[in-house]
């Protein structure tokens, strides 16, 4: 007869379960009291053994492959093999069926006789009841922390987790001192007109930790947890219980911000001036940069002359140097022109609102709402009821405000160009990138079809704001 020990540890915050190597040690204690040589030690960590589990256990699927006649499977108890009534079912079938033995808790059950099929029966019903139980408390807990406005789950970056000194559980979040002022300076940095590349860029040299991205820190920045806010299901709830790392109206710009894709899009630097930017008049798609081709691809290569803006239809194709000099210079005019320069520098004026909702009044009706809950004068149910017909508003709401900070804020780009010393200078001095954003936030350029190549047929609408 040999063994095949099998151990399973899912993830356990109450820190009451064995460890896969704990388990292990017991179960070749087991084996050795036995006599039984050890064939295999199967393991699966971090893998839930319920209906609910969301993840494979590899390990586990081994033993149909593993067991054979005469063996003896040994766990821990009957929960590390499953917490399911099904899975402990085809679990006794295939023992019941290969002549295997099944050990645990010191005992050894034999699945073809019926007193122990019904003994291991009843200690899996048990374990899929607490699996059960563990799951409606989790769930009631969560609830409890969206209601009141407490964190839950993995800590974000900038933050650090405060814990109950006398029983170790979580109780909130603070702002990490190194952590917290670089987001901050980050966010600063993005919304002063930076390119998000070289804000990235800074952070792989400050805190070489951590591989940073731009996708990753433009998603940090419109996180609203940043911005103090409790989230569920990708909604904002209500106000959390933790301190803010960026003030609402940086949290608004920023959201803004990426929304207006006033930044560059995430992938490859861009290589010219106004691919994507520029389009068509013919039928309004952007243009993209193409080459001829009659033209021999060695000829092609040797020829700068021979790569051209057009639209994917072929409605028009224009000289890429000419419309970059062209709108260069409309540019360049602009920045000279004290009259330019003021409209371009003029804030928008402060928006009507009209009669909307207000996302504070709004917010604060929720939360009342959720206060009574946690207070135990309203039910869960109605509670549910409230948040189904207030976050539709609340979301909206948030929105139009993004909308209309949006219209109000100048790209910080341009606010980067126009407010400084020498605006000229300036402009040179900016990357590719920030040109691009500048020429989007600025002008709108449409791209007509000519009779003569020596026309540029190139509408170039400056002050677009």
């Amino acid at each position: 007869m040999r063994a095949v020990i099998y151990t399973r540890v899912s993830s356990d915050p109450s820190g009451r379960a064995k460890s896969v190597s704990d388990q292990e040690r017991e179960c070749r204690v087991e084996c050795e009291r036995n006599g039984w040589p050890i064939a295999e030690v199967l393991q699966d960590n971090d893998r839930s053994a319920t209906r609910f589990a969301t993840k494979e256990r590899p390990e586990y699927k081994r033993l149909r492959e593993i067991l054979g006649r005469g063996d003896v499977l040994v766990t821990w108890e009957a929960s590390r093999a499953q917490r399911d009534l099904a899975a402990y079912v085809a679990l006794r079938d295939l023992c019941a069926e290969r002549g295997v033995l099944w050990s645990y808790s010191g005992k050894v059950f034999d699945l073809s006789e019926g007193d122990d099929r019904f003994h291991t029966g009843i200690d899996a019903l048990f374990a899929e009841r607490e699996a059960e139980d563990i799951r409606t408390r989790i769930n009631r807990g969560h609830k409890s922390n969206l209601a009141a406005g407490r964190p839950h789950g993995h800590v974000p970056f900038g933050y650090r987790i405060v814990r109950d000194p006398d029983t170790g559980k979580a109780v909130n979040r603070v702002l990490d001192d190194v952590e917290a002022p670089a987001l901050r300076n980050a966010a600063r940095q993005v919304l002063a007109g930076q390119s998000l590349r070289s804000v990235v860029a800074d952070l792989n040299i400050s805190l070489p930790d951590r591989q940073w991205r731009s996708s990753s820190l433009r998603r940090m920045l419109t996180n609203p947890v940043y911005a103090g806010y409790r989230c569920h299901g990708g909604q904002v709830v209500r106000q959390g219980t933790w301190e803010p790392l960026l003030t609402d109206d940086e949290h608004e710009r920023l959201v803004a911000l990426f929304a207006s894709r006033t930044l560059s899009p995430r992938g490859a630097g861009p290589k010219y001036l106004l691919t994507g930017i520029a389009r068509c008049g013919v039928c309004d798609a952007p243009l993209a940069m193409r080459q001829q081709s009659s033209v021999p691809a060695a000829k092609k290569r040797l020829d700068g002359r021979l790569w051209f803006y057009g639209c994917e239809a072929g409605h028009v194709g224009r000289d890429r140097g000419r419309v970059d000099s062209a709108v260069t210079e409309v540019i360049v005019g602009l920045l000279a022109d004290p009259a330019g320069l003021a409209k371009l520098a003029e804030p928008a004026p402060d928006p009507d609102l009209g009669d909307h909702d207000d996302v504070d009044e709004i917010e604060g009706r929720l939360a009342a709402a959720a206060d009574q809950y946690t207070d135990g004068k309203l039910s869960i149910d109605m509670l549910n009821r409230i948040e189904a017909r207030l976050q539709p508003r609340i979301d909206a709401a948030r929105q139009r405000n993004r909308d209309l900070i949006n219209d109000r804020y100048p790209s910080p780009v341009v606010a980067k160009v126009v407010n400084s010393i020498d605006p000229l200078a300036e402009w040179e001095d900016l990357t590719l990138e920030e040109k691009r954003d500048f020429i989007r936030a600025t002008v709108s350029i449409t791209v007509h079809r000519v009779r003569s190549r020596h026309e540029l047929g190139v509408e170039i609408d400056p002050l677009k704001k």
